[in-house]
């Protein structure tokens, strides 16, 4: 699954120099996004984003979902050299347990995973339970999210990424 690895390489690549940018700049709405647009290396974890987006996809053409979606949580493990070395700081002890957790969770899932043979259906009923489920959850989290500070609000949200987290210094501490 090199496209699968590949891919997940290329999403931490484009985390890590976005949110190193993202730290970097000033303002909030258009005119944050006007400033990171005029950013190289914000531009360049677009184009990384796009190109993980490209190998995810052809890791789902080559192999099973039940593979490719576990090996896209390596990403993890990638992003967290990438940040502390764009950040020019050590690789914390939590973060490196963290990501020994991360490892050995990929591992055991992989080692679990049994794919069968043919294509998966999902039934009407359970296709709008999933949906409730996922629309419930996107709501919770979010709703959640505004609530809190500090760390966990970034880690409840994954829109905590996004232009509204510019301050993410204050939450993470960089």
């Amino acid at each position: 699954m090199p496209a699968a690895v590949a891919s997940a390489l290329c999403y931490a690549v484009a985390a890590a120099l976005q949110q190193r940018e993202a730290a970097r700049a000033a303002g909030g709405g258009l005119r944050l996004l006007a400033g990171l647009a005029r950013r190289p290396l914000w531009l360049a974890g677009i184009g990384a984003t796009a190109a993980g987006a490209t190998l995810h996809v052809l890791a789902l053409r080559l192999g099973p979902l039940a593979l490719v979606q576990p090996i896209g949580a390596a990403g993890l493990l990638f992003a967290l050299p990438l940040g502390a070395l764009l950040h020019r700081r050590p690789v914390r002890r939590g973060e490196l347990a963290a990501a020994g957790l991360v490892a050995a969770g990929v591992v055991g899932l992989l080692a679990s995973v049994q794919v069968a043979r043919g294509t998966p259906t999902l039934s009407e009923p359970s296709t709008a339970l999933l949906a409730t489920v996922i629309a419930v959850a996107a709501v919770g989290s979010t709703t959640l999210a505004r609530r809190l500070r500090g760390p966990w609000r970034a880690l409840i949200s994954p829109a905590a990424a996004g232009p509204r987290s510019v301050s993410h210094r204050r939450w993470c501490g960089w």
